[in-house]
C-alpha cells in the first residue's frame, strides 16, 4: 500500500510494488516487494492476512519507510487483515513524523537514537489502537460476526472480546527506515529482518526471541504491546549491509531450518546482481507463491531493500556469463522463462520446516493465584499465538478469559 493512495480499512489491501519505477540513483537504495496470500487461504477463501507499506511510492530513496504486518487469522482475530493494514499504515505515518522532525543540520545521532527509543514503540502501538478503536466505532461487531464466534469458540469467548476488542484486530509488526545518516528496524512479534554483507554474510538486527516457540508471538493487541516492540539502531558511517531483507513468518517456515532460510538472502542477491532488480521483481511473486505451496502454507511478504551501488552494472557484467545457463534451461523446453527457473533453484527450499502446517492462536495470560492451571489443556486455534510478556511466556491456550 504505497501512502499516496487513501484507502478505507475495508479495501486496503497488501499490494505488488509497481514494475514500472525510475532508473535507480547512483548510491541510493531501492525497494521491490510484494505480498501473496497463502496456498491454505486460497483452498479456503480466506483473505491475506498480511500488509505491506513503503514510501516513497517510487521505491527509491533514501529515505524509505518499509513496513510489514501479519495478521493473525484466528476465529477470535476475524478482523485481523484489517488490523495488519492499519498497523503497516500507522506504523508508516510514525516513521514519517520521524524524518520531518529532523533538523536539516543533523549535527549528533545520538539525540536522534535516545528520541526514537524513547518514543517510537509507544507511538506506533497508540495510533494503531487508536485506528481501531476508530474503525470498530464505525464499523462495530456485527451479530454475524460475533454469532459465528460463539459457535466455533463458545459464549465465553464474545464476553473476551467484548472486554477486549483489539484481539479481533492482532497482528504482528515490521518497520524499518533508512535515511542517508542512520537505519532503525522495529519488530513486534514474529517474522525476520536479514541483513546481507556485499560478500554474502547474513545477520540480524535482532537476536531470536526464545519465548516465540512453535507458533507463538507477541502481538499489537496486548496489553502495553509498546513494551515488546525491539528496536535497533545503526549509523550509517562505517560497514553498511548490500541487502536488507524483511518478511513475514510464512516465508522463513517454508524452509527445512533457520541455516536454509538465511541463505536465501545471500542467493537473492547474487541474483539480483546477476540477473538485475527487474528480473526479481517481475518473478518474485511467483517464487513466493511456490514457497507458501510447497512449504507453509501460510501467507507470504517479503520486503528487498538493496544498495543500487553494489547491484546497478553487474547485472550486464554478468549478462555473458550466465548465458550459457540460460541455453541450458532452453534446452529444457522453459526458453520463456529462463530468468525464473534460474533463480528459483538458487533459492529454492529443501522441505517445509512444519510439514502441512497449522498455526495455533494461544492467548497466554497469567493464571489466577488461586488457578494455576486455568490455562492447561485448551484446544488452540488456526493463526498465530499471543505471548504475555507479564510474568513470562504462560501455556498454550485458546479459551483465556482474561486476556492482556
Amino acid at each position: 500500500m504505497s501512502p499516496q493512495t487513501a484507502m478505507s480499512p475495508e479495501t486496503a489491501k497488501p499490494q505488488d510494488i509497481a514494475s514500472s519505477q525510475p532508473p535507480a540513483v547512483s548510491l541510493g537504495w531501492q525497494f521491490i516487494g510484494c505480498s501473496v496470500r497463502g496456498a491454505s487461504h486460497e483452498r479456503s477463501c480466506l483473505p491475506n492476512q498480511d500488509a505491506l507499506y513503503w514510501a516513497p511510492e517510487t521505491g527509491h530513496g533514501p529515505p524509505l519507510i518499509v513496513a510489514l504486518a501479519d495478521g493473525h487469522g484466528s476465529a477470535r482475530s476475524f478482523r485481523s487483515h484489517l488490523g495488519s493494514s492499519l498497523a503497516v499504515r500507522e506504523m508508516g505515518g510514525v516513521l514519517q513524523a520521524l524524518i520531518d522532525f529532523l533538523p536539516a543540520d543533523l549535527e549528533t545521532l545520538s539525540v536522534v537514537k535516545r528520541a526514537a527509543e524513547a518514543r517510537l514503540p509507544q507511538e506506533v502501538v497508540r495510533r494503531w489502537q487508536g485506528a481501531v478503536e476508530s474503525h470498530l466505532a464505525e464499523h462495530p461487531f456485527s451479530e454475524a460476526e460475533l454469532t459465528r464466534l460463539a459457535e466455533l469458540k463458545g459464549d465465553s469467548a464474545v464476553r473476551d472480546l467484548r472486554a477486549h476488542s483489539q484481539l479481533a484486530y492482532g497482528t504482528t509488526l515490521l518497520g524499518a527506515l533508512l535515511t542517508a545518516e542512520f537505519l532503525i528496524f522495529l519488530q513486534l512479534g514474529d517474522g525476520d529482518i536479514l541483513l546481507v554483507s556485499e560478500t554474502g554474510e547474513v545477520t540480524r538486527p535482532f537476536s531470536r526471541d526464545a519465548r516465540l516457540i512453535a507458533n507463538e508471538t507477541t502481538s499489537m493487541c496486548m496489553a502495553e504491546a509498546w513494551r515488546e516492540v525491539r528496536l535497533h539502531f545503526r549509523a550509517c558511517a562505517g560497514w553498511m549491509p548490500a541487502l536488507i531483507l524483511m518478511a513475514t513468518d510464512g516465508y522463513a517456515n517454508s524452509f527445512i531450518d533457520d541455516d536454509a532460510f538465511q541463505k536465501v538472502g545471500s542467493d537473492l542477491l547474487t541474483i539480483l546482481r546477476t540477473d538485475g532488480a527487474e528480473a526479481v521483481e517481475t518473478n518474485l511473486a511467483a517464487w513466493l507463491r511456490e514457497a507458501s505451496e510447497a512449504g507453509s502454507g501460510d501467507d507470504i511478504t517479503l520486503g528487498l531493500l538493496f544498495r543500487c551501488d553494489v547491484v546497478q552494472g553487474q547485472a550486464a557484467d554478468a549478462a555473458t556469463a550466465t548465458s550459457e545457463d540460460s541455453v541450458a534451461v532452453v534446452e529444457d523446453g522453459e526458453a520463456d522463462q529462463p530468468v525464473r527457473l534460474r533463480s528459483a533453484a538458487a533459492i529454492k527450499h529443501e522441505a517445509p520446516r512444519e510439514p502441512a502446517k497449522r498455526s495455533r492462536l494461544a492467548y497466554l495470560v497469567a493464571a489466577k493465584p488461586d488457578e494455576p492451571d486455568a490455562v492447561d489443556g485448551a484446544l488452540a486455534d488456526e493463526g498465530h499465538g499471543v505471548s504475555e510478556a507479564a510474568g513470562g511466556v504462560g501455556k498454550k491456550t485458546d479459551e483465556a478469559s482474561n486476556v492482556g
